[in-house]
């Protein structure tokens, strides 16, 4: 008998050796959280005097770094990612590699914690202290991401990056609206096993990635019920409440909307008309909008459809006209050709046989 359980304690050891490593390993117990790098602490020289009275102003107010949960994913080995860049990188970038006239640095709010939300403001004063007021090589504003997406186009308002007026009067954190899609892929169960796998043995990075997954995903929202003293983050579901809660914070703010149309982020038939209802509009703060990226294209008026609701729910792919043609039915015209060059039949024919 007992040199049975000598033989089965062999047997199981080394299974007990890996499941203590991946519980360890993807609990979140190994590995550092997101933090700061160094700012380039000289401006960038001056190349040439412009004494005209009319200046044409180059920046970006959409910008994000590795203390977003996405980019950091993104960042890892498994995806071919270069590794971390945190804010003092988009700094650096942006006054020497972009020579920028002005940027912000707009990191999803739900993702963020207080000490990198700290940090990100640290950097960003920093940033700003390297050229003196009289002279600035550099403007810099300091922001977020408010990333909201519905599953209809009733209750999808898209994402808004807040962009503040100045470097003083900043929120204790910033607001956003809840987790999305990306956030509940990142927070499952099963997530942290992939980098595990996918770039064994898993480098430093990995490790850090679930440290921050594991640190930024148990803080809960503050209109939940939390513990006195407790951290949690702001939350406004709807455009109108992210409004009202900048004006009682007494926030000098502009907020530029994004992925407000037909595009990775956004439900079949989306429109912009539905934000400019209900109060989920303000005219004083969302003055811009990002009219062109890869969440799609606002830049264009289009009065046609790529699907069509019918009343059971369902979608249907409408008729082409003679100004567009919709991706589904060209889609439908490719397998339609393949099936003549294979088949020699036409697809409806063969779908009725």
């Amino acid at each position: 008998m007992i040199k049975f359980f000598r033989i089965l304690g062999i047997a199981l050891t080394p299974f007990i050796l890996i499941f203590i490593y991946v519980y360890i390993s993807s609990s979140g117990l190994v590995g550092n959280l997101p933090e700061d790098g160094d700012i380039i602490s000289k401006p960038r020289p001056i190349e040439k005097k412009d004494l005209s009275q009319k200046q044409i102003l180059f920046g970006d107010l959409h910008v994000h770094t590795t203390f977003s949960q996405d980019a950091f994913l993104f960042s890892l080995p498994m995806l071919q990612g270069e590794g971390v860049h945190p804010p003092a990188d988009a700094c650096n970038f942006a006054r020497f590699c972009s020579s920028l006239d002005f940027f912000s640095i707009t990191d999803h709010a739900e993702g963020m914690t207080k000490q990198m939300w700290d940090d990100s403001i640290k950097s960003i004063r920093n940033c700003d202290a390297v050229s003196d007021d009289t002279n600035k090589d550099l403007v810099v504003f300091a922001g977020w991401e408010w990333t909201q997406m519905g599953p209809d186009p009733s209750n999808h308002y898209g994402h808004k990056n807040v962009i503040l007026r100045d470097l003083i009067n900043i929120p204790e954190v910033p607001i956003g609206a809840g987790l999305t899609g990306l956030d509940l892929l990142i927070e499952n169960g099963l997530t942290p096993f992939l980098p595990l796998v996918a770039d064994f043995p898993p480098e430093s990075i990995d490790f850090d990635f679930l440290k921050f997954r594991d640190e930024s995903y148990s803080i809960p929202f503050c209109d939940q019920e939390i513990e006195e003293a407790k951290e949690c983050k702001e939350r406004a579901g709807t455009p109108k409440e992210l409004f009202s809660r900048i004006d009682e914070l007494g926030l000098e703010a502009i907020v530029i909307p994004h992925g407000t149309t037909w595009g990775i982020h956004s439900p079949p038939n989306s429109k912009l008309s539905s934000q400019l209802s209900n109060e989920n509009h303000d005219p004083e703060k969302q003055r811009l909008i990002e009219v062109y990226s890869g969440h799609g294209n606002s830049e264009i008026y289009k009065d046609f459809k790529h699907t069509e609701e019918i009343l059971d729910g369902t979608f249907t792919c409408p008729s082409p006209t003679d100004d567009f043609e919709p991706c589904c039915w060209r889609a439908g015209e490719i397998v339609n050709s393949q099936c003549i060059e294979n088949t020699g039949e036409p697809v409806k024919k063969k779908l009725k046989n």
